[in-house]
């Protein structure tokens, strides 16, 4: 987390490399870079398929050509990117994601990202009330030494760490059998939206959470929104009926790189 939201001074690029702004069609070569950042640290790739970052640059309040800056060498390849996210309601935390390729680090390109979403996350002032505090949050995994120095270097803190738990399963797992008159279906989105979210609204209003109206509100857009995501789909879901009775609803959502770039 900065807490020093200033004009930044954006480092210029070292001879031979190029910035500009992004678009929607850059998410193909966005996607070959974070795997190759990914191999480098953690020896796998990060995303299986870039359709997903396309999706996630779709979404509402974020656009490709303002929000989204790109670095390129000589010979034309992308070296680096960053995203600044200023979506949330307010955007009093913009969150800034990005990476170098490790063949390209030591040359002062990080510093000229974090520097550029640094000064464009200063746009949420305008979106937000005077009194209230806005600070830009951004993460780099625990063992990724450079990425932290970088951050430290430039006056950030760290403010908490985040563990990623896997479990190996020995076997795969069975299939569960439901008592008789249940029926397990999977999630319609035209059909099934609209009723999962007044069921839950409903069962929401008989909690502590339903007395603050802020909570309530990014509740319900919250919910809205990661079940109308154009990465929902039938699969990612299930609705579990007695014969015309709603009983309960389960997602799955596939990974977005926001949670699987902790801060630590």
């Amino acid at each position: 987390m900065n807490e020093i939201l200033e004009r930044q001074q954006i480092l210029p690029l070292p001879t031979g490399y190029t910035a500009r702004g992004g678009n929607i069609d850059d998410f193909k070569i966005a996607f070959d870079l974070l795997n190759i950042h990914s191999q480098h640290l953690n020896g796998r790739n990060d995303l299986n398929d870039p359709e997903l970052i396309r999706l996630d640059w779709l979404n509402d309040g974020f656009n490709p050509e303002t929000d989204l800056r790109l670095v390129f060498a000589a010979d034309g390849s992308l070296v680096a990117f960053a995203e600044c996210w200023m979506n949330s309601e307010p955007p009093v935390h913009p969150w800034i994601f990005g990476c170098v390729h490790p063949d390209h680090w030591g040359r002062g390109i990080g510093s000229h990202i974090v520097a550029w979403a640094e000064d464009h996350a200063r746009l949420a002032l305008e979106k937000c009330a005077p009194d209230l505090r806005v600070a830009p949050r951004s993460g780099a995994e625990a063992h990724n030494e450079k990425g932290v120095a970088l951050f430290e270097r430039l006056g950030w803190k760290h403010i908490r760490s985040f563990y990623r738990m896997v479990a190996d399963l020995p076997a795969a797992l069975e299939s569960l059998v439901f008592p008789e008159g249940i029926l397990v279906r999977p999630y319609n989105p035209e059909q099934n939206l609209r009723m999962c979210i007044a069921r839950s609204w409903t069962l929401l209003k008989t909690t502590s959470v339903s007395s603050n109206s802020r909570l309530k509100k990014g509740w319900r857009n919250s919910n809205t929104i990661s079940l109308t995501s154009p990465v929902m789909t039938p699969a990612c879901g299930s609705s579990r009926w007695t014969g015309t009775k709603w009983l309960a609803f389960a997602s799955a959502a596939p990974k977005t790189r926001r949670t699987l770039k902790p801060a630590g």
